[in-house]
């Protein structure tokens, strides 16, 4: 049993990784659309690892004849790859929570906050337009975030279950790490770029 995404060496559409807005005279605006569509691609990624997982779980109930691998090697080696990617998802997610709390308290949301009282089609409207477009750009963000930890989170506990299965002889001895190393070159990229690209998405500037 093999996953699509992990077993294909060149995947016809991999994740494309954001240059820099300043640099490459991509607007912060458009760097946010294409993060965000590579936060989905991610997500679905993570959900195809799930049911891939549970699939083997099933299958294997039902006994094998490939024979069990090594489990002090297979887990020797990804243990301090997986503990590396912990402590960097640590950073990742602080990383974003001080990047939504600087948006909220600098942008339109603390400065118009008794906008929150105003009805959105009343003759006041039009005074709290500002204050709902930054609400409503710190929600979509704070739920590309949600997402990117969340599908992190998983993905590592994933790759630890798959090591158990390995374990049993469930699996092709090597196909954990095979796992792995499509996560760091097309799935992890991702949450390590999301601190910048967020910073840079959600910077405010106030209109004059």
């Amino acid at each position: 049993m093999t996953l699509a995404w992990a077993s294909n060496p060149e995947p016809t559409a991999p994740l494309q990784l954001l240059p820099s807005p300043s640099a490459s005279g991509v607007s912060s605006a458009d760097a946010g659309t294409k993060f965000s569509k590579n936060v989905q691609a991610a997500s679905q990624a993570t959900q195809e690892l799930q049911n891939g997982f549970s699939k083997l779980q099933r299958l294997c109930t039902y006994g094998n004849d490939i024979p069990a691998s090594s489990s002090s090697q297979v887990m020797d080696v990804l243990a301090p790859l997986t503990a590396k990617a912990q402590s960097d998802l640590a950073n990742v997610q602080a990383g974003l929570q001080s990047t939504a709390k600087t948006f909220s308290q600098s942008s339109r949301i603390t400065k118009n906050s008794y906008c929150r009282y105003v009805p959105p089609f009343g003759p006041l409207a039009f005074v709290c337009e500002g204050f709902r477009y930054d609400s409503a750009k710190l929600h979509l963000a704070s739920r590309d975030m949600q997402i990117i930890t969340a599908d992190a989170h998983q993905r590592l506990y994933l790759y630890e279950q798959f090591v158990k299965l390995e374990e049993q002889g469930c699996t092709r001895a090597g196909f954990t790490m095979k796992l792995w190393e499509t996560e760091t070159t097309f799935l992890w990229p991702v949450v390590l770029q999301a601190p910048v690209v967020f910073k840079t998405t959600l910077t405010y500037a106030p209109s004059h």
